[in-house]
């Protein structure tokens, strides 16, 4: 009963993401076939309803099929995901990109989420370590140089 009550609400809910596929079928259903009429409702087992036996046979004889999972993955997996497709991106990126001499000699590699060596191995305070980089990839604005 509770599914045939929020099965047509896309907002938040348990099933959101079951609402917003059983809206989108029901949907293009309709807009291919627009004289098509669609009731949802609950409908107590063994009713005599016309069509609840038929459907009850198929109920039984798919229950015994391996499912198919639609929703097999974790929100961890997918921002993983997410962020491995970003660091991809971000690398293609790196590695199309024209760099000075200076780029290309100290940063070898391209772009991961694991912290390089040549960073690991800097033992200066961070203020330090950012004018490195910066000095680096030729972006620093310094006191100093201005002067």
């Amino acid at each position: 009963m509770a599914a045939v009550q929020t099965i047509m609400q896309l907002l938040a809910h348990n099933a959101q993401a079951a609402s917003i596929i059983f809206c989108n079928a029901v949907g293009d259903l309709l807009q291919a076939h627009p004289d098509l009429k669609i009731t949802v409702q609950w409908i107590k087992g063994h009713a005599g309803i016309e069509g609840n036996e038929c459907a009850d046979t198929l109920a039984l004889k798919v229950s015994h099929l391996t499912p198919t999972p639609i929703f097999n993955h974790s929100i961890s997996w997918a921002r993983s995901r997410t962020k491995s497709k970003a660091v991809y991106t971000w690398g293609c990126i790196w590695q199309s990109s024209r760099h000075s001499d200076h780029v290309r000699l100290t940063i070898k590699s391209k772009p991961t989420w694991n912290l390089h060596a040549f960073h690991k191995a800097v033992c200066n305070n961070r203020r330090n370590h950012c004018c490195l980089i910066q000095v680096i990839l030729g972006h620093g604005h310094f006191g100093k140089y201005y002067n």
